[in-house]
């Protein structure tokens, strides 16, 4: 069952008596499902005229992509032959490479996804199971009552459940996406295709824009102390090997700099967990264990950390070779975002109370000592790319905990 799709875990209960019994019944293997199975042909053929008449096509990725071993390549290179944007949604895998040209970052996490996809006139959802879950709730589909909205995916329970839809397709992400390009690629009128180029085209210049100005900001923090958010990415992005995969993005402070700075090239680099309270330091454990021949990087929130502080003591136990860099702003930032968008432009004010942890300092260095991992405790950024050097080379769990700008005033 955990197999089948969307994958999972699953709770199998049994009463204490029937586990201490004998079984007398034939052990028989294991059988899966064959669940890869292709669109219907009038699907992809419309979903592909759909994609050719329109004027702001956008494509969403999401977590059961991973699913399907090809599924990055066959939505990049439809996205390349309609010329549209590649988002990603706030979920718990990635699996479209953030290096490529059409690729604009994720979808708003603390809400702003209306944001995101306003002025999209058909919108693609590949994979995305429940395609838009911000933390905010902002009422209603962020889809545009007059816009296209189709969903494919090999999950049923979660096609055209919460958002009207204007198509819901029962089919493997990979394949449909070839077998959507292929129509698009027969069905294209040469006006429509020239459009697709020069979207494709504008895009890319839009994104390489993007990424210079986020070179631009971190030249212009590098030498910030408190330590910037942005320096701390950048020193992490130069320390890792290319095939280093990540669990978690330093939570609200870390959140937009991975997605300007980290170059996720190959499936399985990023695991979000739906940014849930207390996943990335176990999470990181996990991922290591499933993928034993890479680097796995822990990126973690100093306050949800203490919710499964002991995952350090498994780290230690089994001797797990991951390595943890904490983004410790010594508050729950995330709710005083939440607290800001909740009231807008409201003339009500509040402090920021209980949300600032103060003394005792959470030193997650510390408690990593406790067990004899070896960690730093870095306010200086000029000790930073040593310390994270030094922590990756090491062969076992070790930590740096970086105290990060954690500056959001006192009130609003």
């Amino acid at each position: 069952m955990a197999a089948e799709p969307p994958q999972g875990p699953v709770v199998l209960s049994l009463p204490q008596d029937v586990l201490d019994g004998e079984v007398e019944e034939p052990i028989t293997p294991t059988v899966h499902t064959d669940w890869a199975t292709r669109p219907d042909p009038a699907a992809a053929a419309r979903i592909a005229r759909y994609l050719a008449e329109a004027k702001n096509p956008i494509i969403i990725c999401g977590d059961n992509m991973a699913l399907s071993s090809s599924s990055a390549d066959d939505v990049a290179a439809l996205a390349e032959l309609a010329g549209c944007p590649v988002s990603q949604t706030a979920s718990r895998q990635w699996s479209f490479p953030t290096n490529h040209p059409l690729f604009v970052g994720p979808l708003g996490f603390l809400g702003g996804v209306r944001d995101s996809l306003s002025g999209h006139d058909v919108v693609v959802a590949f994979g995305c199971g429940d395609p838009f879950m911000p933390l905010f709730y902002e009422g209603g589909s962020p889809v545009a009552d007059d816009a296209v909205f189709i969903q494919v995916d090999v999950n049923p329970w979660e096609l055209a459940k919460n958002y009207p839809v204007t198509m819901s397709v029962l089919a493997d992400t990979a394949w449909t996406a070839r077998d959507v390009r292929e129509a698009l690629d027969r069905g294209l009128t040469s006006v429509e295709r020239t459009n697709c180029e020069q979207r494709a085209a504008a895009i890319t210049q839009s994104t390489t824009g993007m990424r210079s100005k986020a070179e631009e900001q971190l030249h212009s923090e590098w030498n910030n102390t408190p330590i910037s958010p942005m320096r701390l990415m950048a020193e992490v992005r130069d320390a890792v090997p290319a095939d280093t995969a990540f669990v978690g993005a330093g939570g609200t402070s870390g959140r937009a700099p991975f997605a300007q700075l980290i170059e996720l090239t190959q499936p399985n680099s990023f695991f979000e967990g739906n940014a849930s309270l207390g996943f990335p330091l176990p999470g990181t454990l996990g991922v290591k264990l499933a993928l034993p021949d890479r680097p796995v990087v822990g990126l973690l929130r100093e306050g949800d950390s203490m919710y499964s502080i002991q995952g350090l003591w498994t780290a230690v136990k089994y001797d797990i070779d991951v390595t943890y860099v904490v983004f410790n702003n010594a508050s729950y930032r995330i709710l005083k975002q939440g607290m800001v968008r909740y009231l807008g432009a409201s003339e009500r004010k509040s402090e920021f109370l209980g949300m600032n942890f103060g003394e005792p300092a959470i030193d997650i260095a510390r408690q990593a000592g406790v067990w004899d991992i070896p960690s730093a405790r870095i306010d200086d950024p000029a000790d930073l790319a040593v310390a994270l050097r030094r922590a990756i080379d090491h062969k076992g769990p070790s930590l740096v905990d970086v105290v990060i700008d954690g500056s959001y005033g006192q009130h609003f």
